[in-house]
C-alpha cells in the first residue's frame, strides 16, 4: 500500500493553477504553474503551457516576474541585502547591515504606490519595499551584540518609513511602535495607500474562517501477534497467535501554515487491548493489556481534488500511557503476575480521505514488554485499520 500511494502521489502532490510570467524580453506568458505554496522564497517554479504539455522551469536567469492569479506575486530584483546572522547564538557586533549583492525573487505582499516584498530563506526573513519615487530597497531591521554582551537593535526601517512613506497627520509614535514583522507592515503599507489614494492590491490573505486545526474520531481494528519467549526456562515461552481487536482513537491535528497545507502535526490517544490465552509446554498463560497510548508524529498530504487526498505519516509512540492493571499470568501454584512494562515504539501509514472521510492502514514496530526481565522477552506486532471521522 505504501508503493501504491507513493507511485499515485506523483500526480497530486501540488495542483498547477493559472499563472503567468514575463520574461527577460518583457513578454508576458499565460501559462499553468506548479503552485508549491512556497514557505522560502524561490529559486525556480515549474510550469506548463496547456493542461497535457511539457513541464518546464523558469528561473533567475530567465524570468523577471511570475504569479498566480489571484493568490501571488513574484519579482527579480538585483538589489542589497544585509545578510546579518539572525540567530542569537551568532550575531554580529556591529550595528550596520553586512550588505551582500543578490538576484531574488522577492514575494509581493502588498502592492500599490508603495510596495511591500518579503524574501525568505532558512533563518532569514527580510521585507524590501519600493515606492513611486524610489526602486525597490531592503527595509533595515538588525539584532546585534553591543558592548559584547548587550542584544540591541538597529531599527533604521523605522526612518526609512519616515522619510518616504508618511500620511499627513501621522505621528511619530505610530511608526516607532512597528515591529519589523509582516502583519505590522503589511497593515502600515495598506493604510499608506488608502490615504494617497492610491489602489490596494494584497497578495496571499488567508481565509481566516478556515480553521488550521481538525479532530477526527478513529475507531479501527488491530491485527495483533503476540509471543513469549524465555532462554531460562522453555515451559515459560508461549505463542498467543494473533487476533483481531478493536481500537478507538481521537486524531488531533494542527495544519501547519504553509507549503498550500500539506504539513501537519498529530496526536492520537488510543485506547489499544490484547487479551488472549494459550498453552505452554506444560501450563497456560494469560495475557491483559489494556493501555491508551499518546502517539505524535507528522503527516504529510498530497491532493487528488480538493475534497479528495492521500497521506502518509509517522509517530512516534512514548512509553509514558495510561495502563490498566496490564499483566502476563502463568497457571501454576503460587505464580505471581509479571508486570509489563510499556516501551517506546514508531508507526508508519498511508491512507486516503474523502471529504469527512479517511481509512489507513498503519504498522506498528516491535516492543518488548518484558524488557525489566533479562531472561524474558516478547514479540509484539501489530497492523490496524484505521477509520476516520472529522468532527470539525
Amino acid at each position: 500500500m505504501l508503493f501504491f500511494l507513493t507511485t499515485l502521489s506523483s500526480f497530486g502532490q501540488i495542483i498547477f493553477k493559472k499563472g503567468y510570467f514575463i520574461d527577460n524580453n518583457n513578454q508576458r506568458v499565460e501559462c499553468l504553474i506548479k503552485n508549491a505554496d512556497w514557505k522560502d522564497n524561490p529559486k525556480d517554479f515549474e510550469y506548463k503551457l496547456t493542461e497535457n504539455g511539457i513541464v518546464t522551469i523558469g528561473n533567475l536567469e530567465n524570468i523577471r516576474e511570475f504569479g498566480i492569479i489571484g493568490e501571488s506575486r513574484f519579482v527579480k530584483t538585483n538589489t542589497n541585502v544585509d545578510i546579518s546572522s539572525m540567530e542569537i547564538s551568532n550575531l554580529s557586533k556591529q550595528q550596520e547591515p553586512e550588505w551582500e549583492k543578490r538576484t531574488l525573487f522577492l514575494r509581493v505582499l502588498v502592492e500599490g504606490k508603495a510596495s511591500l516584498y518579503l524574501w525568505s530563506s532558512g533563518t532569514f526573513v527580510r521585507y524590501f519595499y519600493s515606492t513611486s519615487d524610489t526602486s525597490i530597497e531592503q527595509l533595515v531591521y538588525k539584532e546585534y551584540y553591543k558592548n559584547n554582551e548587550e542584544i540591541a537593535s538597529n531599527v533604521q526601517f523605522h526612518q526609512q518609513l519616515w522619510v518616504n512613506m508618511r500620511c499627513a497627520g501621522t505621528e511619530t509614535k505610530t511608526i516607532e511602535g512597528l515591529s519589523y514583522k509582516k502583519s505590522d507592515l503589511v497593515n502600515y503599507f495598506r493604510h499608506y495607500n488608502e490615504c494617497t489614494g492610491s489602489q490596494v492590491v494584497e497578495y496571499g490573505r488567508k481565509d481566516k474562517s478556515k480553521s488550521s486545526f481538525h479532530m477526527r474520531v478513529t475507531p479501527g481494528i488491530n491485527y495483533t501477534t503476540m509471543t513469549i519467549s524465555s532462554n531460562l526456562h522453555d515451559m515459560l515461552s508461549v505463542d498467543f497467535g494473533s487476533k483481531a481487536t478493536i481500537r478507538l482513537g481521537i486524531d488531533a491535528e494542527y495544519i501547519l501554515p504553509f507549503n498550500k497545507n500539506k504539513w501537519g502535526l498529530v496526536v492520537e490517544p488510543t485506547y489499544q487491548n490484547f487479551n488472549a490465552t494459550a498453552n505452554t509446554a506444560t501450563m497456560a498463560a494469560t495475557i491483559n493489556y489494556n493501555t491508551i497510548e499518546f502517539p505524535f508524529g507528522l503527516r504529510h498530504y498530497f491532493f487528488l481534488k480538493p475534497d479528495m487526498k492521500i497521506f502518509l505519516d509517522a509517530f512516534f509512540i512514548p512509553a509514558a500511557i495510561i495502563d490498566f492493571n496490564s499483566t502476563i499470568q502463568y497457571d501454576y501454584n503460587f505464580a505471581t503476575p509479571w508486570e509489563i512494562k510499556n516501551v517506546s515504539s514508531f508507526a508508519f501509514g498511508g491512507g486516503f480521505c474523502y471529504k469527512r472521510y479517511s481509512a489507513e492502514i498503519r504498522y506498528y514496530t516491535n516492543r518488548d514488554f518484558l524488557v525489566q526481565y533479562s531472561s524474558m522477552f516478547t514479540d509484539n506486532t501489530r497492523i490496524s485499520a484505521v477509520f476516520g471521522f472529522k468532527v470539525f
